[in-house]
């Protein structure tokens, strides 16, 4: 504790604004109150005062788990932080102790005259104290919510660089000092937000949840079921109609796709696709903000697209998606939803429309991995529908921006893996709900089915996290919705109905199949095994559950690095410059808990962390793919709703738009730079010095221009992973194979066992002299090529190449081929 005897005043600060809170808000709350029999009227806003909504019976089940969540929340701050979960312990005593005895204050039992006397004498004056606090805070309110946002900020600040310095252990810093920070902040802006509540306007978006409007075409809905079907029965060949009819993957797609749109245009009664596509691009939108969205999709695609082939000159666990792609490329009789892999056991899907972009762009990596980038892209927009559905347009625009600049999101999508496009159905779905709650039209309620159906198609994070957290939303939101509000049945027994429909062809596939609906988890064990769970009361593993699985879920945002070779890099999936934004937004939604989009934040950020704690490593980035447009619209709310409280003059309030719009485009470009100048080539040198073998992806690349029939060898320390080295090369040339042997298991045998009377290329470490007089001994080689690359390959894993042609006359010269052999 004594390094951290300097941090008593930050506690003591934390717990007297933690008090003062009591008052303070209370005082913003409350609205022409007496004070001397004079009525405290605040200065005027230009806000239309917004009416409390009465709280039914019902909303009281929610104490319970929020309980539950703020008691799990202090043990792990009393592991992180004990002196600062102490204080915060001790002033959540006192104030409970407040609340319960303050009704009974009329009831106390005469225990003493003097002493009920003084108890009268404490709370009159506490009482008199509070009015003048809150007449003298009154007409001062915009100039006190400004000093408290700057301090929130200098204090969220500080905690984003308390956590940079104990992810880079640089410090004595530790992780408890930034929570305590962080709680600073949050208690200074959650004062600033009682004080000057600006944000309600903009940031109560009701549902209001009208009449659902539309009749169902029953006659489109049953041939959608009906084409979908088909694909159904061309996986699991039930009926054997397949022999009559020919089981193209183009057509299983055709069919799928066809299928899925006429359950959309039939349940949400619709005359034609085209309207649903107009409708989602038009409606509630203006041409402005359509270009400035066109513009942010324009730039994530380019980004996402930029340099494809040589920024990561490896397969980032892409070999089972390039060996499915190949299967496609020579076979036109595969089952698109069957498991391609029992390690990756998803549908051929994505590698399908990887299979698209190969063709388009060609056999390389440009083509495995376009697919990806443009499914990355697509999700800015699919953000911005979500946002402006709960939010305003400015926030919406500003979420689109950050996500199309989110480091992780934009790596995602550069590799080719299907995790992208969980984010993608998944956000689309939460948007398309969101419109049918406010709109009531019935193709929206339909379209957020069909969209999450398609959750199942992909990874198996958005198959288990989507359904449930938009199933808990929506009961929240409508449970939290005033009392006169009905439930839209009908349209989430359309949405329902669309979700079973579309869904439905895949778990029938893997029954059919015999597989497994959950194969990495139940093949591949990366859930925490029954026994865990068993000895969780066992003393000292309940400590342990937190510390190891809890704590870095959470912490993975903000001060754990990735260990995995997906993302690594040195820094947490929010840089900490954009941390303030990240927390800005959490302690906006916290406290302002109840209105729909701010739950849904909360329930998506906290279940993804929630999910991941669950698993054997809780801090792996795949799964937290699903919940990074969550943190780009968390960021967003952040300094959307914050930026205005900053200016207490009226005059200033025409300033702050064009600030906003500084500080997105700042935040922004800290993104890019970060990526692109610090990420790509930190991770380029992390993964190749985590093998301990040579670059064989780099000798496949290069072998990749070589004649047809040419023999390739890599002959170095190490033999070469082969899976991942010769699936990079068959990706783009099949009639091409490469070799691994160890230099020391290299002998004069092996070389006269190489075949005869073609062109053979050998790859050898620099240093290794031996070999390569060996191989001078017995072929003509050309001079050494380095890599092209040279300059990002560390010497430890470069390989030189020796090109021996194949020339008339040399064999015999060398003695190596017997004539007519």
């Amino acid at each position: 504790m004594s390094r951290n005897r300097w941090l008593r005043p930050v506690y003591w600060l934390v717990t007297g604004m933690g008090a003062a809170g009591l008052l303070t808000v209370r005082a913003a709350r409350v609205r022409g109150t007496r004070s001397n029999g004079v009525p405290i009227t605040p200065p005027a806003t230009g806000l239309a005062p917004v009416a409390a909504a009465p709280s039914p019976p019902t909303r009281r089940w929610l104490y319970l788990p929020l309980a539950a969540a703020g008691g799990l929340g202090l043990v792990a701050l009393q592991l992180a932080a004990p002196l600062a979960a102490a204080v915060l312990f001790a002033l959540l005593l006192v104030v409970a102790l407040l609340v319960a005895v303050w009704p009974l204050r009329q009831r106390l039992p005469i225990v003493g005259v003097r002493f009920n006397r003084r108890l009268r004498d404490l709370v009159r004056a506490g009482s008199v104290t509070a009015e003048a606090a809150r007449a003298w805070a009154a007409p001062r309110r915009r100039r006190l919510a400004a000093w408290l946002t700057l301090l929130a900020l200098a204090l969220l600040a500080g905690s984003a660089w308390g956590f940079s310095l104990a992810l880079s252990r640089t410090s004595s810093f530790n992780v408890g000092a930034a929570l305590v920070l962080l709680a600073g902040g949050g208690a200074a802006l959650v004062i600033a937000l009682g004080l000057r509540d600006v944000v309600t306007p903009a940031l109560v978006v009701r549902l209001p949840v009208p009449a659902i409007s539309g009749r169902s075409n029953w006659l489109l809905t049953g041939a959608g079921v009906l084409a979908l079907a088909l694909v159904t029965e061309y996986n699991t060949h039930t009926f054997a109609i397949n022999a009559r009819f020919p089981q193209s993957t183009d057509v299983q797609f055709i069919l799928l796709v066809a299928g899925i749109l006429l359950v959309i245009v039939g349940l949400g009664g619709l005359r034609s696709t085209g309207a649903l596509v107009w409708r989602l691009a038009t409606g509630g939108h203006s041409r402005r903000a359509l270009l400035l969205l066109l513009a942010i999709t324009l730039l994530a695609l380019g980004l996402r697209a930029w340099n494809l082939q040589d920024s990561m000159r490896f397969l980032v666990d892409e070999e089972a998606f390039a060996s499915a792609v190949r299967r496609l490329l020579v076979d036109d009789d595969i089952k698109l939803l069957a498991p391609f892999s029992s390690i990756t056991a998803f549908p051929y899907l994505f590698p399908y429309l990887q299979e698209q972009t190969v063709v388009l762009f060609g056999r390389s990596l440009i083509g495995l991995r376009m697919a990806g980038a443009v499914l990355g892209a697509l999700t800015v927009p699919a953000l911005y529908l979500l946002a402006r559905a709960l939010f305003d347009r400015k926030t919406a625009l500003l979420a689109a921006l950050l996500l199309a600049t989110f480091p992780p999101h934009l790596h995602f999508s550069r590799i080719g893996l299907n995790n992208i496009a969980d984010p993608l159905v998944g956000t689309l779905a939460l948007a398309l709900m969101a419109r049918g709650l406010r709109s009531g039209r019935r193709v929206e309620y339909a379209a957020a089915g069909a969209m999450l159906g398609l959750t199942q198609y992909f990874y198996e994070g958005g198959r288990i996290f989507f359904t449930p957290l938009l199933l808990v939303w929506v009961a929240g939101s409508l449970v939290l919705a005033r009392a006169e509000r009905r439930v839209p049945w009908r349209g989430l027994l359309t949405a329902a109905l669309a979700l079973l429909i579309v869904s439905a062809p895949v778990y029938m596939t893997l029954i059919g199949l015999d597989r497994p609906l959950f194969a990495r988890m139940v093949d591949h064990g990366t859930g925490l095994p029954a026994d865990h769970w068993r000895g969780l009361l066992e003393e000292g593993a309940l400590e342990r559950h937190l510390r190891f699985h809890v704590a870095p879920s959470l912490l993975v945002y903000t001060s754990w690095a990735d260990r995995t070779l997906f993302y690594r890099g040195s820094q947490a999936l929010v840089l900490p410059l954009v941390q303030p934004l990240l927390f800005l937004g959490l302690i906006i939604a916290l406290r302002r808990w109840r209105v729909p989009g701010l739950l849904l934040l909360l329930l998506w950020i906290g279940g993804v962390s929630a999910g991941n704690s669950l698993m054997v490593d809780s801090t792996a980035s795949p799964r937290f793919v699903t919940v990074l447009p969550a943190l780009a619209l968390a960021g967003a709310v952040g300094l959307r709703y914050t930026l205005p409280l900053v200016w207490p003059s009226r005059q200033w309030e025409t300033f702050w738009p064009r600030a906003l719009v500084a500080l997105g485009i700042a935040a922004a470009g800290v993104q890019i730079v970060y990526y692109y100048g610090e990420h790509l080539p930190m991770f380029n040198h992390q993964f190749r010095m985590a093998k301990p073998y040579a670059d064989g992806y780099d000798a496949a690349l290069r072998a990749a221009s070589f004649p047809a029939r040419t023999d390739i060898y890599v002959i170095a320390p190490d033999e070469v992973n082969l899976i991942e080295a010769g699936g990079l090369l068959h990706l783009m040339r099949e009639d091409l194979v490469i070799n691994s042997i160890p230099s020391s298991q290299l002998s004069e045998a092996y070389l006269r066992d190489i075949p005869c009377r073609r062109d053979i290329a050998f790859f050898i470490r620099p240093d290794d002299a031996v070999t390569l007089h060996r191989l001078r001994a017995n072929f003509y080689l050309r001079p050494p090529e380095r890599s092209p690359f040279a300059d990002i390959i560390p010497d430890e894993r470069e390989l030189l190449l020796y090109y021996a042609p194949y020339l008339p006359g040399l064999e015999q010269k060398y003695q190596r081929c017997n004539q007519g052999s």
